[in-house]
């Protein structure tokens, strides 16, 4: 049981039991007691674990610098640093510099208590620790950032830029240079900025998907959408690289379960491969939530705002209503009403040629009427 290993619960990194975890510093004792857990995958009685205080800061009553020791004495970060602070599983490191005015100033770096080595250098105004938890233990970055002199408009200002590093690969993601992080899906992804473009970076796998391209990034569960200028795509961030899905051609993009509601021009419908569904030629595209959709048309052809109901089931069509010939009454009633007002004043001894030329057109108008409304209507039936 010695070797075995499980999973630290103080910081979640995996740890051999009887031992002290690499990751947190807390020594893990192996007491069996009621319960269960799961031991390299498998569950097992539960094993106590004991928290000890086994690292702490310093001051060297010599120089008056700060390091790290363990329960026994031993150093785990040298005393060079005029300031320290325990981040599990970093210390956060400091040292003053002078500055051309002759005031000092703390500048931050972190050391790794995993690889005993420093793994953010010390030359940041600002450092923050983030977490969270994966199947298999937790993922940490290190948040970095630094105040410099930047031109805003006309003026010389001074403003924060931000950059990040991998806490478990303890390498550097984005270099302290961007003015804005944004954080998604729990922290798993970061969308970041420069000059008024955005780029995104899959932090549980240590990855820059895009630099910064893009006006605009939104994340939604597995998908990102990219906008440049007016117009959006989407694209699939599930795996190590995006995949496109659709190309940057769309007014809108709108996400569902299991389709997507999308704007060129006009609405449509298209699957998650982008494969067309419905095609877009809608002016409105209602949907209800439970894949119940009413597409509406002739807004501009018929003067109408009319639909047509159909049902979804996943990306299919199931059920297709019957497009409505609203607008072929609406001509024909009007034509009646013309013809009833023609004969009214007729009856008023107004009656001449010109009404039999009247009679005719407005008999001509009805057919003519109901065909337009059909010929409509055929254009937008699925």
């Amino acid at each position: 049981m010695a070797h075995e290993k499980i999973t630290c619960p103080f910081c979640g990194g995996l740890v051999t039991i009887g031992s002290v975890c690499e990751y947190c510093g807390n020594f893990i004792s192996s007491t069996s007691i009621s319960g269960d857990t799961k031991v390299n995958g498998e569950k097992k009685d539960a094993i106590h674990i004991s928290k000890q205080e086994t690292i702490r800061t310093v001051q060297n009553a010599e120089n008056g610098k700060w390091g790290v020791l363990d329960s026994e004495g031993l150093q785990i970060v040298p005393f060079e640093y005029d300031s320290v602070r325990i981040i599990l599983p970093f210390v956060m490191i400091g040292k003053k510099v002078s500055l051309q005015n002759k005031e000092e100033k703390l500048l931050l770096g972190a050391y790794s208590i995993k690889s005993k080595k420093i793994l953010v250098p010390i030359e940041y105004d600002w450092i923050d620790v983030k977490s969270y938890r994966l199947e298999d233990g937790k993922c940490f970055y290190l948040e970095t950032a630094k105040n410099v002199l930047a031109t805003v408009g006309n003026e010389l200002r001074r403003v924060r830029k931000y950059g990040l590093y991998n806490g478990n690969s303890e390498i550097e993601l984005l270099p302290c240079k961007y003015e804005r992080f944004s954080y998604y899906e729990g922290g798993s992804y970061l969308i970041f900025s420069e000059n008024n473009k955005s780029g995104l970076c899959n932090i549980r796998e240590g990855e820059v998907l895009f630099p910064c391209i893009y006006k605009y990034i939104w994340v939604e569960g597995k998908y990102a959408k990219v906008t440049e200028d007016k117009y959006s795509g989407l694209y699939d961030i599930s795996g190590n690289y995006p995949i496109q899905i659709l190309p940057i051609l769309y007014e809108e993009i709108r996400l569902t379960d299991n389709w997507l509601l999308v704007k060129k021009q006009y609405w449509g419908i298209l699957n998650y491969s982008g494969e067309e569904i419905i095609p877009c030629r809608y002016d409105k595209i209602e949907y209800d939530g439970a894949d119940n959709l009413k597409l509406y048309y002739g807004m501009e052809n018929i003067g109408a705002n009319h639909f047509f109901e159909i049902k979804m089931d996943g990306d299919r069509i199931v059920k297709k209503g019957s497009p409505k010939m609203l607008n072929g009454w609406s001509v024909f009633l009007s034509v009646l009403c013309f013809f009833c007002a023609i004969f009214f004043i007729s009856s008023f001894g107004f009656f001449s040629n010109k009404f039999v030329l009247c009679l005719i057109l407005c008999l001509l108008a009805v057919p003519v009427g109901c065909i337009w409304t059909a010929l409509v209507i055929r254009r937008y039936k699925i």
